[in-house]
């Protein structure tokens, strides 16, 4: 009888392995892709959410060791996605519309079904936590909705509250690029600091609501200029932990 159990165990241990995603090992790694959409409005828009990690209506927080991977949609370990901010308070719109933005087949991201909108009012920050220190990151802000009033609104990266990067840019703007890069919504060689975290913040300027529909963020290979900024940090610090000694 216990061997029968025992061998029950494990087939029910084999079966879990081979149905459910597997687990990474360690930290995020050059190449991983953590793809966020602001609306579960369907798959009946295109393409597969499998591999989006998504949030529903009031912006629930992703706890750790749920957060997919893009591709494979394997779990990330030790990365969890939180949201601040009055922006959590706005709504969801499936917006048929959003499909109609001309950069959407040459992005290597987004798809139909994570294309409808989250909107305000108020900023809304989404904090991407347990990152990999080593790594730089590419942060794509999809904020897509055709307007002819050119409503602004303004996107920032920040890192423990110290601002990396920001801007101004208008929907009409965005609605009309070929790519997010000619848009001005992707941040690139953003840096992590102690927290391990990067902080993506979406707001109006000109108007109280604005469109959200989508965040990625990658891991890549930092340049030799990061790198060497790196290696400053990490001297400043060695230099700092000698002199406490």
């Amino acid at each position: 009888m216990k061997l029968m159990r025992i061998a029950t165990s494990i087939s029910l241990m084999a079966t879990f392995s081979l149905t459910s995603a597997p687990l990474i090992a360690g930290p995020i790694m050059v190449g991983d892709a953590i793809k966020l959409d602001f609306s579960s409005a369907g798959d009946g828009d295109g393409g597969s959410l499998l591999d989006w990690n998504q949030t529903d209506n009031g912006v629930s927080n992703i706890d750790a060791g749920t957060v997919k991977r893009h591709g494979d949609g394997a779990i990330i370990d030790g990365v969890s996605i939180s949201f601040a901010g009055a922006g959590k308070g706005g709504g969801y719109n499936n917006d048929s519309a959003s499909n109609g933005w001309n950069g959407q087949a040459a992005d290597p991201y987004l798809i139909g079904a994570a294309n409808d909108i989250f909107f305000g009012p108020g900023a809304l920050t989404t904090t991407f936590n347990g990152l990999n220190p080593s790594l730089t990151y590419s942060v794509r802000v999809y904020s897509l909705i055709g307007d002819n009033q050119s409503f602004e609104d303004i996107f920032s990266v920040t890192l423990a509250g110290a601002l990396e990067q920001s801007l101004t840019n208008s929907r009409a703007d965005r609605w009309g690029s070929a790519t997010l890069e000619a848009g001005g919504t992707v941040f690139s060689e953003v840096r992590l600091n102690g927290l391990n975290a990067i902080d993506v913040t979406v707001a109006g300027s000109t108007s109280t609501y604005y469109p959200l529909n989508a965040i990625v963020v990658e891991a890549v290979v930092p340049t030799p200029t990061i790198l060497a900024l790196f290696g400053i940090g990490l001297a400043g610090l060695g230099w700092s932990r000698r002199k406490n000694a």
